[in-house]
């Protein structure tokens, strides 16, 4: 069987080893995230800066999606909300709004600088657990440089995991330290409310403290009884959190448990399955299949039974202790997160683990503690993976921003400058495209359309029939067909439901069995060749003007 050297070489381990090992893949790292920097705005980010550019809002109101400036559908939930308790977060945007509010690209700086932290201190904890220091220098390696960390640090609204990040991790570095001097640490409980301050992940960093209680502790009894002031920070947080009325509701991106239980029960396996599967195998998938009817749920399964496979290839680490404590911190970390759609961005909280546990395979092989063709096939693919082709995807992906902010900006191009006649787009590929437009309008100073309708968001053909002088039918195989396109409702609209808005009625004429429209009327009050209204359609990647049907036969819009 091959050596050591056939997974790492004695010259690569002198260079993990080293003691500038960390400080050279923390500058790799952020060389890495560079085009970041000038990828400008996107997305949340433009209604952030409306509402911070506003000096009669809170800067609590970027969190706060009943008051910034949303373009709302017609099928948006009644009970639609969604606000987050993250003081930690808006206290880094209100200073960058103070001190250089045109200047995104010093905001991406910004947020880069708390990536290196991270990088940082999740050194520190690797070293803490133990095992060679090449291990470690290599577990840090693929974490710093791992792709689906990118859109993250890459996105300014994103920070806010970032600094969960840093300040769980330090939580977890003060709690190890404290424990092997059988002492609490106030700053690790500090650290962690730091963490859930910053965001609702950090919940995540419990999956770090119950594992490394039931497999590393090694500081004197009641391991588990040491946790209780994490636990209570956490009820206190959920409390306040509760008490001023943050939570979500009406859209199809989030099921929190304390209020759906059964809701979060329905959908946590497969989500874990796939946050594990991100981390460990392919973290390019999940992004895509967020936009694809079914994707996530198709993936879930074959990731569920990937996972059962690993499971057993990785039964030969079942007595190292260190291995264990990872496992099961990655997969105890990624519950919490589950309680949303499940994309890259989510999974930052979970590299520690995920790449701990990679490291630790490849020692047990690479030293020969253990003897698996197996395992040293699972091993070479993670090395390759991670070590070598998610480092080189990292600058790629750091662009993520401007991709998404084209989204929005191809969308405002079409829509015209007067402000007081409607606008209808018939149809757009998700809500992402629709619900930024008017914050930037705002934030460029552009004139943005009082009234702004999209008839249909989704990845599906869409037939526009002209179904009288005066109405519209769009027939679809379904309403809300993919996680992109649930934002604002998942819940089922019954056929007969009517929404009146000022500019038409809509009516649901036909549903699938999940109850979702498939096929809904749009009446307007006058003829349509003498409404005055501006009709857009969709062409590949943008809206484009067009003009409603006559009754000669549908048009179909993809």
């Amino acid at each position: 069987m091959p050596g050591a050297p056939s997974l790492v070489s004695s010259r690569v381990r002198a260079m993990l080893a080293s003691a500038s090992a960390r400080w050279v893949i923390v500058a790799v790292a952020v060389l890495a995230c560079l085009p970041a920097v000038f990828s400008g705005l996107a997305a949340d980010d433009f209604l952030q800066a409306a509402i911070l550019a506003d000096p009669a809002s809170s800067p609590s109101d970027i969190f706060d999606a009943e008051r910034v400036d949303i373009t709302h559908p017609w099928w948006t939930d009644p009970t639609w909300h969604a606000r987050f308790l993250r003081p930690v977060t808006v206290w880094s945007h209100r200073v960058d709004a103070v001190l250089w509010p045109q200047v995104p690209a010093l905001m991406h700086v910004v947020s880069i600088a708390w990536y290196a932290a991270l990088v940082l201190v999740t050194a520190a904890v690797l070293r803490e657990l133990g095992g060679p220091r090449w291990a470690a220098g290599l577990a840090l390696w693929m974490f710093a440089l791992d792709d689906a960390h990118a859109p993250t640090v890459a996105w300014v609204a994103a920070r806010g995991t970032v600094l969960a990040g840093v300040f769980g991790t330090a939580a977890m570095l003060l709690y190890i330290r404290a424990r092997r001097r059988g002492v609490t640490s106030l700053g690790a409980i500090s650290c962690f409310a730091l963490a859930l301050a910053s965001s609702e992940v950090a919940l995540a960093e419990l999956g770090y403290l119950v594992a490394y209680a039931l497999f590393v502790d090694s500081g004197p009894r009641r391991r588990l009884w040491a946790l209780a002031p994490f636990f209570a920070v956490a009820v206190a947080w959920l409390l306040l959190r509760a008490t001023i009325g943050c939570g979500t509701g009406g859209t199809g991106l989030y099921v929190e448990p304390w209020s759906d239980p059964l809701g979060f029960l329905a959908v946590v396996g497969p989500r874990v399955a796939l946050l594990l599967s991100s981390v460990l195998g392919v973290p390019l998938l999940l992004d895509p299949l967020a936009f694809f009817p079914g994707g996530q749920q198709l993936a879930g399964v074959v990731a569920v039974i990937a996972l059962l496979g690993l499971a057993l290839v990785l039964a030969p680490l079942r007595n190292d202790a260190v291995a264990r404590f990872f496992a099961t911190a990655l997969l105890l970390s990624a519950v919490p997160l589950a309680t949303t759609v499940p994309q890259d961005r989510h999974t930052l909280l979970l590299g520690l683990a995920g790449f701990g546990l990679v490291s630790r395979v490849v020692v047990a092989l690479a030293e020969g503690w253990l003897r698996s063709s197996a395992l040293r096939v699972v091993a070479w693919a993670w090395l390759l993976l991670h070590a070598v082709l998610g480092p080189l995807l990292v600058p790629l992906r750091a662009w993520t921003p401007a991709v998404m902010r084209d989204f929005t900006e191809l969308t405002a191009a079409a829509l015209p400058a007067e402000v007081a006649p409607p606008v209808v787009l018939l149809a757009a590929p998700s809500d992402l495209h629709i619900m930024y437009t008017r914050a930037l309008a705002k934030v460029r100073g552009r004139p943005h359309p009082e009234r702004f309708h999209t008839l249909y968001t989704g990845p599906l053909p869409v037939d526009v029939v002209r179904s009288g002088p005066t109405s519209l039918e769009l027939h679809t195989r379904g309403w809300f067909a993919c996680p992109m396109s649930q934002v604002f409702r998942d819940a089922p609209m019954a056929v007969g439901t009517v929404v009146q808005t000022p500019d038409f009625v809509a009516e649901v004429v036909a549903g699938d069995e999940a109850g979702h429209p498939t096929t809904v009327r749009f009446t307007f009050p006058c003829v349509l060749e003498r409404c005055r209204i501006t009709w857009l359609g969709w062409a590949v990647d943008r809206a484009v003007p067009m003009q409603p049907p006559t009754t000669d036969g549908p048009q179909q819009l993809r």
